[in-house]
């Protein structure tokens, strides 16, 4: 599957916050750069660019866990 940012909420034309489809991993944008939303899309972008898409379905199992000690 391939990673894809959503924006979401935004505030006029700046989106305040973006999700990895993925991951569901959120990002959001400093309060600083929410005045021009081309700042805050790039600060979405660069933030998901950078992250490391941990899939929910790659998640130890109950046994897994288990059998580390986790539970």
């Amino acid at each position: 599957m391939q990673r894809v940012l959503r924006l979401r909420k935004p505030i006029g034309l700046a989106p305040v916050e973006a999700i990895c489809v993925q991951c569901k991993r959120v990002f959001k944008v400093p309060i600083t750069l929410l005045s021009r939303s081309q700042n805050a899309i790039t600060s979405l972008q660069q933030q998901f660019d950078r992250h490391e898409c941990k899939r929910e379905d790659t998640a130890p199992t109950s046994q897994a866990r288990a059998e580390r000690g986790l539970l």
